[in-house]
């Protein structure tokens, strides 16, 4: 009969290695000792998790991706008239005479712009790098309104910029806690 032999091993871990010696002529300072084995029965080492994958949005790595729908169609081309060939009918580019001759064409007068005299002036709001503000009335509607004049004094070249983007700026916004912007007023310089 024949016994079956079973024999078991034990995983010992090796001794760290000697201290490395500075070449000679080296500094005389000691390297910190190596941290001391850790205590204990072995454990089994298992390899680190993959780090997360931060690269799919990457090109050519769409394995998890959501997929994104096509870009919308542009939008159709308006105001553009396509030029007529010469082989189109007589009929058709009569029609579109007729479609020209009879769309109204809109000629806005130009806007006289009023004095500021027309405004009485109160009293001074408030004044800054680039104008002063005063509070006033307008004769004939009895409105109350801000009058700010603009400093031209320190601008070589003509009217500020400043003043220029304070105005757009003003005509675009309409909200209730910004003034409103009702009309722009001349002066005869002084």
């Amino acid at each position: 009969m024949a016994v079956a032999q079973t024999t078991t091993t034990r995983m010992v871990r090796p001794p760290p290695p000697p201290p490395r010696r500075p070449p000679p002529g080296a500094s005389s300072r000691k390297p910190p000792p190596p941290p001391p084995p850790p205590r204990g029965p072995p454990q089994k080492s298992t390899p680190p998790p993959p780090p997360p994958n931060n690269n799919s949005r990457m090109p050519g790595n769409n394995n998890n991706a959501p997929k994104r729908p096509p870009p919308p169609p542009p939008p159709p081309k308006q105001g553009l008239k396509r030029k007529e060939s010469p082989t189109s009918n007589a009929a058709a580019s009569a029609d579109n005479r007729k479609r020209q001759r009879s769309e109204k064409v809109s000629i806005r007068a130009p806007v006289v712009m009023r004095d500021v005299d027309v405004f009485e002036k109160k009293g001074k709001v408030g004044e800054g790098t680039y104008g002063s503000v005063f509070a006033g009335k307008d004769k004939k509607s009895g409105d109350i309104v801000a009058l700010k004049r603009i400093n031209t004094a320190q601008e070589e070249n003509g009217f500020p910029i400043t003043a220029l983007r304070e105005v757009k700026i003003l005509k675009a916004l309409h909200h209730v806690n910004i003034v409103n912007l009702k009309e722009i007023v001349t002066s005869k310089g002084a």
